[in-house]
C-alpha cells in the first residue's frame, strides 16, 4: 500500500487504536494530518475534499480559495466562480476519453490500444481549461497545497520514527 493510500485510509479509518510493536496506525496519521492542519488548514481540506471524499469540505476550500484570489484583485463574484471551477476540476480530474490510462481505448472495445491519449497527452488526467493568469494561479497553488500537506505529513511521522 502507497504512503498516499495509507493516508486516505487512516482518514476513514474505524481503527483508531494504538498500534502495536512501534508500527504505524491510523492514529499516528490522523494525528500528524491534524497537526499539519493547524498550519495549512485549506490544504488539508483540499487533501480530504479529493482522496477521503470528503465533500463536506467544498464550500470551506472555494470560499477560502475565493477569498485569496480576492486579495489578488479579483472581483469576488469572478473569484468565487473560478475558484469553483478549479476545485470542482481538481476533485475530478480523470480523463474521461481514456478512463485516466494514457492511452486511446480501441473503438468499440474494452482494450487499450498503443497510442497517447491525445485528449490528455498519456497524463490520465485532463488538462484544466485556464481563462487567464487567475485560473493559472489557482492550479498552481492548489498544486502547492496538495504537495505540501503531504510532505509535511511524512515529516510529522519520519519525526516520530527516531532515525
Amino acid at each position: 500500500m502507497t504512503t498516499k493510500e495509507r493516508m486516505v485510509r487512516s482518514q476513514t479509518s474505524s481503527n483508531l487504536g494504538e498500534a502495536v510493536n512501534g508500527e504505524f496506525g491510523d492514529i499516528d496519521i490522523v494525528r500528524a494530518t491534524g497537526m499539519v492542519g493547524q498550519s495549512n488548514p485549506i490544504g488539508v481540506s483540499l487533501w480530504r475534499l479529493k482522496y477521503a471524499g470528503d465533500s463536506a469540505e467544498f464550500p470551506k476550500v472555494v470560499t477560502a480559495l475565493a477569498e485569496m484570489l480576492a486579495k489578488r484583485n479579483v472581483k469576488y463574484t469572478d473569484a468565487l466562480l473560478l475558484a469553483f471551477n478549479a476545485v470542482k476540476h481538481y476533485v475530478d480530474d480523470v480523463c474521461k476519453p481514456c478512463v485516466g490510462r494514457g492511452y486511446d481505448i480501441i473503438p468499440g472495445t474494452p482494450v487499450l490500444s498503443d497510442q497517447i491519449c491525445t485528449h490528455c497527452r498519456g497524463a490520465g488526467r485532463a488538462p484544466f481549461e485556464h481563462t487567464g493568469d487567475e485560473s493559472e494561479w489557482l492550479e498552481v497553488t492548489i498544486s502547492r497545497m496538495e504537495r505540501e500537506v503531504a510532505g509535511a505529513v511524512m515529516k510529522k511521522l519520519a519525526a516520530e520514527l527516531d532515525f
